[in-house]
């Protein structure tokens, strides 16, 4: 995952704008959780604690897939730098910021066409402040649609398989209680992340990773009605590439 390399991504779309004279144009509901099947006041013990650590993480990523949704938020690790993140996934479909370096990334994805939305901050750090300025009033209250290569790269700062994948060889560390959860510990040498916390009872569900801050995973199997697609008017088309005769 780089971060730094999607923010380069979406300054080239901030670019491509303003030559198609995007700079003379002007211009819900929280989640609610999903019905839970009848649980167990005691979960029982799902056995993870007795497998290895890449068995664990193996584990726990199946189980995030299974879960439906989720929403993971807080800091995550990118090669040399750490940066907030708050993701709500759903299925295929995802709703995501990441903040660095004073700038803001959105993304959106919806039945497989992505969109994305940049602060002034990062648009200045490519065309330069006055440009940011002047576009930043559209771009505030839009969505780029961007080529599905361009979104790939962008969006790829939010892949939680990327996330949770150790930068070093993983190693599996102690049981004990996280936010009253019991969970095994995994560590990541490499340092990606301190530790990563699995569930030992119900779903072996990842529930936080720690390093450089902490990030959250929560809202399993919610209804997430913000990840939808963007009205009409809201959304800039990005000048399709020209062919050469």
């Amino acid at each position: 995952m780089n971060v730094r390399r999607s923010a380069t991504v979406l300054v080239a779309a901030g670019s491509m704008l303003l030559a198609a004279g995007c700079e003379s144009t002007t211009s819900g509901a929280g989640p609610t959780q999903r019905p839970s099947a009848s649980a167990s006041p005691s979960p029982a013990d799902n056995g993870v604690a007795a497998l290895s650590a890449t068995q664990i993480l193996e584990r726990a990523q199946t189980a995030l897939v299974d879960a439906k949704s989720f929403h993971l938020s807080g800091n995550v690790h990118d090669d040399d730098a750490d940066y907030w993140i708050d993701l709500k996934k759903s299925g295929a479909n995802m709703l995501g910021s990441a903040e660095f370096g004073g700038m803001k990334l959105e993304v959106l994805l919806v039945d497989g066409q992505g969109y994305v939305r940049m602060d002034e901050d990062m648009l200045a750090e490519g065309l330069g402040a006055e440009t940011a300025k002047k576009l930043a009033p559209r771009l505030s209250t839009s969505w780029i649609k961007p080529d599905k290569a361009s979104f790939k790269e962008m969006a790829s700062a939010f892949d939680v398989g990327k996330i949770l994948k150790p930068a070093g060889k993983l190693t599996k560390g102690e049981v004990k209680l996280s936010n009253q959860r019991s969970v095994i510990t995994l560590v990541d040498a490499g340092g990606d992340y301190d530790e990563l916390h699995i569930a030992t009872t119900g779903e072996p569900l990842p529930l936080k990773i720690v390093g450089g801050g902490r990030a959250l995973f929560a809202e399993f199997g919610a209804d997430f009605p913000e990840i939808k697609a963007p009205a009409a008017k809201q959304i800039i088309e990005m000048p399709g590439k020209t062919k050469k005769s």
